[in-house]
């Protein structure tokens, strides 16, 4: 691992969202949404599937199109998508449909299993509940409006990608009981493949920052991990040089994931534009306790690191 220490003032990524995000926009009656999905508007009079028949459809690829085909970043589960100035009237359709694309909902997506959540207003969250978008994932939606037809929209939106790019855990007892280990992998996400075998790509950089229980940050590093490997190390071992020489019985430790660039990893600016995040991490980690709290015999615990951010 390369090691580090920095101030808390130069580490901008600790005050962003735990989730990344891809922004999107669009106006008229179609159009390309970010990062390249077309979409399209669907006028009562043009709508041709028994489910929605009589009913304007906002959709991408559009309604009647097939399967859109993703063209962004990996590990999308989902985005919120919120209509502007549509007409007097009119309002996003939460009605069942019993002839639609899943026979449930008039929202309907990757493998049929968009899950809509309505937040108020014009504005839907759709997340996708058993899987995620890789490049190259075949998905549609679409959104249909009640009250009136609709010809020409105005909207704005996210994608949200995994969460699993910011993870954190606690650690105690680190003096007084001994060391706590991290272990990480990569689970291949960010290469848009699963399975055991077969990555080309994907690398990521754990970037790793240490702070002791007044909020104070200790020290920080990065390493590279490839698609499947495992790297290990200790509280202990990310202390030995650290900013203040402080050695806290506990700690709490935040692990961010960026893309490997040309193998460099850089805790200093992960989470920058230059530096995003990306899916793809994992975490485990143990700790010791004691049985009575501050007193008795000695246990240990593993436990995954709990994702610091959410999807919605």
């Amino acid at each position: 691992m390369r090691q580090a220490a920095l101030l808390l003032s130069l580490l901008p990524l600790l005050v962003v969202a735990g989730h990344a995000q891809i922004t999107f926009s669009g106006s008229g009656s179609s159009g390309v949404l970010n990062p390249g999905q077309p979409w399209e508007v669907t006028p009562n009079s043009q709508t041709v599937d028994p489910g929605f028949r009589g009913v304007s459809v906002w959709g991408t690829p559009g309604l009647g199109f097939g399967d859109d085909v993703w063209t962004g970043s990996p590990g999308v589960v989902g985005f919120t998508i919120t209509f502007l100035n549509l007409p007097a009237g009119v309002t996003i359709d939460q009605t069942p449909n019993s002839g639609g694309f899943n026979d449930d909902t008039r929202f309907a997506g990757l493998d049929g299993l968009w899950v809509p959540i309505f937040t108020g207003g014009n504005t839907v969250t759709f997340i996708g509940s058993t899987d995620s978008l890789s490049a190259g994932s075949p998905f549609f939606v679409n959104v249909a409006f009640a009250g009136g037809t609709v010809t020409t929209v105005n909207f704005t939106g996210e994608w949200f990608q995994l969460a699993d790019d910011f993870e954190i855990r606690y650690f105690s007892n680190v003096n007084s009981l001994g060391d706590s280990l991290i272990n990480l992998t990569n689970t291949g996400a960010n290469a848009g493949v699963s399975g055991a075998v077969g990555f080309t790509g994907g690398n990521i950089c754990a970037n790793i920052y240490v702070f002791d229980p007044g909020e104070e940050e200790l020290a920080c590093c990065s390493c590279q991990i490839t698609p499947n490997a495992l790297q290990s190390t200790s509280v202990a071992g990310l202390l030995s040089n650290n900013l203040t020489l402080e050695h806290p019985n506990s700690t709490v430790v935040k692990v961010l994931a960026t893309a490997a660039t040309s193998g460099v990893c850089d805790p200093t600016s992960a989470g920058s534009t230059s530096n995003p995040l990306v899916p793809g991490l994992r975490a485990w980690a143990t700790t010791l306790h004691q049985s009575n709290g501050s007193s008795g015999f000695a246990y240990g615990t593993e436990t995954e690191f709990s994702q610091a951010g959410d999807t919605l």
